[in-house]
């Protein structure tokens, strides 16, 4: 439709309602008349109408009416008299037209009033109800009763039909129900008495402009399509409806409309309809005493929707808010719009609000739930959606359940969806708990679910409450990503990423709660975050994830953290991944993008960091410990910047990493890139100690302006937690100059301690440029800065913070410097007047009083205190790799020692730089590393290895490490330290094994200063040596002493190429030289040697000293006894003819074979048995010509007689699996034989 067609037809639609509004004089020239049916005929005069009970029928307690036409000018008046017996007046209209009523009716009181009317009945802009009991205003056929009559406007009947009872339902006919309409002004209202109802029940029921009230008591909406009967129940003036589900209902329509029923004792408010379509309408029961507030049910077989209205049921008093349900068959939306149940004072409970849509529910663009306890010991009531297909919420809507009172609870919050739930564009879900009271659970339920944009499911608790835990049981996939843009300043955007938190903040001293995840698919991405951090004293909350696969890339993280004074602990970290984890870090350049789009000009920032990964941080000011990270799955892979840290810097122990588990280790770990891997460190730190609290006074006028500014005072150990002032004219600002620090959080917020009851908070830069504004509505919070998330300053320094009161605003040289959109948000600063500084102030105050700011993290005074123990890190897998300069580091910067890294696998690889790592920077002493691995161990390239070590400056011993590989190769530059580069001790390496292969590698325990580490290998085979390998407890240097440390080695064969400069030593510089032994087990040692100095073109051995004490070389010979296990051997060595058969004679044409034995070796001791393994063929040498002496000489040696043995011929030949050929006496005849191993000429045979 074009825009030409749309202007048309909304002057067509204007002139047309300003046509029937002119006219209805014209209509109603007949205004009341009475069809006779009872009596009584003709028409009434006056503009007055007076309506007798004469003119009627009475019927015990009922008093009959019957009119032809009913109508009323703006101007007229219709008053239905009657007897104080009289308790219902039951009117009906059957002349056939529709019913205009722009006049007042009253009755007397205490009694109700029934208009029925089956052509349609409309009520005019000016029409008012001033009736003493109820008013119900119908367009049905007639009332029915108890003893089968009817009062019916089709069939008129006689004076001896009427019924003495109370009427029990209105009987609608098979044509189409007629409308109702309230087509009303600003000022339109119809209002019936306190405890009285107010219902249309018609067909389509439209209602514009008007506003309907019955305190304490009912108002229904009641949209019908089709024939049959609708229940009536009165009771006194307390009348209501009740419909069967077979009706077909019609559509109901709100515009710009109100239903109250507030009171001190609220009423109910109930709506079915197919349709409810509500367009910037309210609909409230409220209650102020010691009564419950009403019920609200809106019911809809079709949708319901609101935009730019709300639903609410509040009490003020000590009474209970009631409860809010809305049902449709169809879907349920709300746009802009909200519904409350909140509990503002007093002892009463807030209601519980539940929505159910058999296809969908949406709230978007603002708005959204809340179900508050502000005071009192009230309890919250829970909120609930459910929803046969989806579930949206999305454009800053926020769902609040929220217990800040002396001991109320905050209710739950559940979502339940047949399809998909979706929470997105910074949209929030709060449960929250700030007193005796607990925060409420939040759970969500549908097959898929995502939270996306910038959005956060949040529980809170920050006193005796515990915290509500956070369930998402969703069986295909959860995605948490995307970040969201806030403007602060015209070229200037903050990013708010989503979040999961279970937070237990400051105060708090029972628990945070719990964060659940089980799905199939669970994807963090956009540096999303799921929390579970304590504050106080209370335990941090637990994160336990149970997913088929999870990823978690592009910055997203896992925080259990604790931070604060007090001693509340960490909660643990628990991934179950049933096929994959993996954990990606961001593409940097993605970050940088952003950084370059987004220019952070304000002072206070939650800055995005590219390391995806899980954390468990004990952060400074904090006493309590980390928590403890557990990843159970078959295959983990953590890349490009991905890492799991437990840390300290605070004097609680940094939490423990555990990859696997002993009964259930993961098969295949992988670990890449630069900055990955895991982390365990404790470090010292710059805390603050809470020391004194103190108020600060406005002294005179705090000025307006940064040069008059009253300044507050820096004294160490004095945290300012309240400034007290007033506002003493209408146009007052007070400006305080404040410090804030880079290592602390700043919050200020004015609350209802304030006398000044709409206040407005400003924060500007040292330079007088606007950084926040804030201008609160609610009662608790009147303005705060930062709004619900105290942030710590980008940039610490001078800071100005000013309370006005509203509407008064900051102003530069260029116009206003902040924009005031929508409550409760940190304001940002408006193109015209934010790029200026402050230069004044515009507006008249409304209120002059005393306020108080409350503050925190204002001057605190950094000290130094030492970190608490370092986490350990412990891996059970089949395979873990580690490469490309990934890590699994402890460590400790502080006085404590660090974690340990225990590995426990089938193999291990690390290559690319990448590192095992125990250090010590600091007085702390390093971890261990203990690798047990069953098979092989493979390290190589330059940076590659296992480190136990301490840095320069430091006081701490290096670590020890331990390792139990079947084979270990160290190779191209990759390395085993435990070297110290301070004054500590290095650690000792242990390492047992079969072999071990140096290739370019090195294995050292050196220190710089002190006494070397020591080194021990025990290996059941070999120990080789090749390319410049080093083995070295080198101490000291040209400056510094130092013993060098011991080298014990055990090993059956120690080889190496003595070209090839590999080295075993334990020199020293000043101090004395350490030991070498070469154990008893040793069978030989190749290519090496010891010697007093190394030379560049050896393979040596060395334990020397340059300036101190040399050290010993010991070498023990092999443990052979030559005495023992001799033999007598034969004088001819050979003999040709009793090792093999007579050859054949050869068939015609071919040439015979031979066999020719050529020296010791290649052929088995027995030509049935076959070659042995690894069997050496030896080369022949030429005998001595004393050949017959040498014989006897051995002869007369030997003290036994060998038992001479039967040689075989061979009857067969063989390739092995290793390729060779080997002769053996009997060859396998089983038919499933290999052929590539098996010759088939099997047996030889003369024929």
């Amino acid at each position: 439709m074009g825009r030409s067609r749309l202007i048309f037809l909304s002057r067509f639609l204007a002139i047309a309602v300003s046509f029937v509004q002119s006219s209805s004089t014209q209509v109603c020239a007949q205004n009341i008349t009475l069809d006779g049916s009872l009596g009584t005929t003709g028409t009434l005069t006056g503009t007055n109408y007076t309506i007798p009970q004469s003119v009627g029928q009475t019927v015990g307690n009922n008093l009959f009416h019957s009119f032809g036409k009913f109508n009323l000018n703006s101007n007229e008046a219709a008053i239905f008299q009657s007897n104080p017996n009289i308790e219902n007046v039951l009117s009906r209209v059957t002349g056939g037209n529709q019913s205009f009523i722009d006049g007042l009716i009253r009755t007397n009181s205490g009694v109700n009033l029934f208009l029925i009317n089956p052509s349609g009945i409309i009520f005019g802009q000016n029409a008012r109800l001033d009736v003493g009991g109820s008013f119900i205003a119908s367009t049905a056929n007639s009332l029915k009763f108890d003893d089968q009559s009817e009062f019916s406007t089709i069939n008129p009947q006689q004076m001896s039909l009427l019924s003495i009872q109370v009427p029990i339902g209105l009987q609608y006919g098979k044509n189409q129900p007629a409308e109702i309409t309230l087509q009303g002004q600003t000022d339109s209202e119809l209002r019936v008495a306190s405890g009285s109802s107010l219902i249309f029940a018609g067909g389509k029921i439209d209602i514009n402009q008007f506003k309907l009230f019955a305190p304490g008591g009912r108002i229904e909406l009641v949209g019908l399509a089709s024939e049959g009967a609708v229940d009536v129940k009165v009771n006194g003036t307390d009348v209501s409806l009740s419909l069967p589900d077979k009706i077909a209902r019609a559509d109901v329509s709100l515009n710009n409309a109100e239903l109250n029923t507030t009171a001190d004792g609220g009423g109910d408010i109930k709506i079915d309809a197919r349709n409810l379509d509500s367009l910037k309408s309210f609909i409230s029961s409220q209650t102020n005493g010691i009564g419950d507030g009403g019920n609200i049910l809106l019911q809809s077989t079709g949708s319901i929707s609101f935009r730019e209205g709300g639903v609410a049921s509040v009490t003020r008093g000590e009474g209970n808010s009631g409860n809010i349900s809305l049902k449709a068959n169809g879907s349920i939306s709300f746009g802009a719009s909200s519904i409350s149940t909140s509990s503002t004072s007093g002892l009463g409970d807030a209601g519980n609000i539940s929505l159910k849509a058999n296809d969908s529910i949406s709230f978007v663009d603002g708005g959204g739930i809340y179900s508050d306890i502000a005071y009192g010991w009230g309890v919250g009531g829970g909120i609930s959606l459910e929803a046969g297909n989806s579930i949206l919420i999305t454009k800053e809507v926020t769902f609040d359940s929220e217990a800040i009172s002396e001991r109320g609870d905050a209710g739950n919050i559940s979502f339940k969806a047949g399809d998909l739930i979706v929470v997105s564009d910074r949209s929030a879900i709060y449960t929250t708990s700030g007193g005796k009271g607990d925060a409420g659970k939040i759970s969500v339920q549908a097959p898929y679910f995502s939270l996306l944009n910038g959005s956060a499911l949040v529980s809170t608790t920050s006193a005796e409450g515990k915290g509500g835990d956070i369930e998402i049981n969703v069986p295909n996939a959860v995605n948490i990503s995307g970040l969201y843009p806030i403007p602060v300043y015209p070229d200037d955007t903050l990013l708010a990423y989503s979040s999961i938190r279970s937070n237990a903040s400051s105060g708090a001293t029972t628990k945070a709660g719990d964060i659940r995840i089980t799905t199939k698919t669970l994807q963090l991405s956009d540096a999303a975050v799921v929390n579970a951090g304590t504050s106080g004293s209370a335990m941090g909350g637990n994160i336990n994830f149970d997913t088929q696969t999870i990823k978690i890339m592009g910055g997203a993280k896992l925080l259990t953290s604790t931070f604060g004074f007090d001693r509340g602990n960490a909660g643990t970290i628990t991934v179950n991944a049933s096929e994959k984890i993996d954990i990606l870090g961001s593409d940097p350049n993605f970050f940088e993008q952003k950084q370059q789009r987004i220019s952070y000009l304000s002072s206070f920032d939650e800055q995005i960091s590219p390391a995806s990964g899980l954390f468990s941080n004990a952060t400074p000011d904090s006493n309590g410990n980390g928590g403890t990270i557990h990843l159970n799955t078959p295959v983990l892979l953590l890349a490009y910047g991905a890492q799991v840290v437990t840390s300290t810097v605070g004097s609680g122990k940094a939490g423990d990493i555990y990859l696997g588990s002993p009964d259930k280790p993961i098969n295949q770990i992988t670990i890449s890139g630069t900055n990955t891997g895991l982390f365990a460190s404790t470090q010292a730190s710059a805390i603050t100690l809470p020391l004194k609290f103190t108020t600060v006074d406005e002294v005179g006028d705090a000025g307006q302006l940064p040069s008059t500014a009253q300044t507050i005072p820096i004294v160490p150990g004095i945290f300012v937690e309240k400034i007290s002032g007033s506002l003493d004219s209408t146009n007052d600002v007070d400006l305080y100059q404040i410090e804030l620090q880079g290592n602390q959080t700043f919050s200020a917020s004015t609350t209802f301690l304030s006398q000044v009851s709409d206040t407005r908070l400003f924060l500007f830069d040292s330079n007088g440029f606007g950084v926040y504004a804030n201008d609160d509505t609610s009662i608790l919070l009147q303005s705060s800065l930062p709004s619900k998330n105290p942030l710590t300053p980008k940039n610490p320094g001078t800071y100005y913070l000013a309370v006005s009161q509203y509407p008064v605003t900051a102003v530069s040289n260029g116009g206003e410097i902040f924009s005031f959109l929508t409550p409760t948000e940190i304001r940002g600063t408006t193109v015209k007047g934010g790029s200026l500084p402050l230069s004044g102030w515009d507006g008249n105050g409304v209120e002059q009083n005393t306020y108080t700011i409350l503050l925190s993290g204002l001057n605190a005074v950094p000290q130094i205190l030492s970190g608490g123990e370092g986490g350990n890190i412990t891996v059970h897998a089949d395979s873990l790799t580690v490469k490309d300069s990934a890590q699994l580091t402890a460590s400790t910067g502080g006085s404590a020692k660090a974690g340990n890294i225990q590995v426990n696998v089938n193999s291990l690889n690390i290559s690319g730089g990448g590192r095992l790592l125990s250090n010590s920077s600091s007085n702390g002493q390093a971890g261990n590393i203990t690798i047990n691995a069953a098979n092989n161990m493979n390290l190589s390239e330059p940076g590659s290895g296992l480190y136990a070590n301490t840095t320069l400056g430091s006081i701490g011993n290096g670590g020890n490490i331990f390792i139990d590989p079947r084979i270990l190769s160290i190779q191209d530059g990759a390395k085993i330290a435990v070297d110290s580069q301070g004054q500590g001790n290095g650690g000792s390496i242990e390492i047992a094994a079969g072999t071990l292969t140096l290739n370019n590698g090195s294995i050292t325990a050196e220190t710089r200063s002190s006494k070397g580490g020591n080194i021990t290998l025990n290996l059941q085979e070999l120990l080789l040596l090749r390319n410049h390998s080093k083995i070295s407890t080198t101490a000291g240097n040209n400056q510094f002493g130092g013993d060098g440390g011991n080298i014990n080695i055990n090993s059956r064969f120690i080889v190496a190429v003595p070209s090839e400069d590999s080295d075993i030593t334990a020199k020293a510089f000043n101090g004395k030289g350490g030991n070498v032994t070469i154990t008893r087990r040793n069978q030989g040692i190749f290519g090496i040697a010891a010697r007093s100095q190394e030379s560049p073109t050896t393979s040596d051995i060395t334990a020397s000293s340059e300036n101190g004490a040399q050290g010993q070389v010991s070498i023990e010979p092999p443990d052979i006894d030559p005495s023992q296990g001799l033999i007598e051997l034969p004088t001819n060595i050979v003999d040709v003819s009793q090792q093999i058969v007579q050859g054949c004679a050869p068939r015609r044409g071919q040439t015979a074979s031979r066999f020719v034995s050529t020296g010791r070796g290649g052929i088995p001791e027995n030509p049935y048995e076959p070659l042995r393994k690894r069997a050496v063929i030896n080369n022949w040498i030429t005998l001595p010509n004393n050949e017959n002496q040498h014989t006897r000489e051995i002869k007369e040696e030997i003290t036994t007689k060998p038992t001479s043995k039967t040689i075989v011929e061979a009857q067969g030949w063989i390739v092995n699996p290793r390729g060779e050929v080997e002769l053996v006496a009997q060859v396998s005849q089983s038919p499933g034989g290999n052929f590539n191993n098996y010759s088939q000429q099997s047996t030889f045979s003369c024929n």
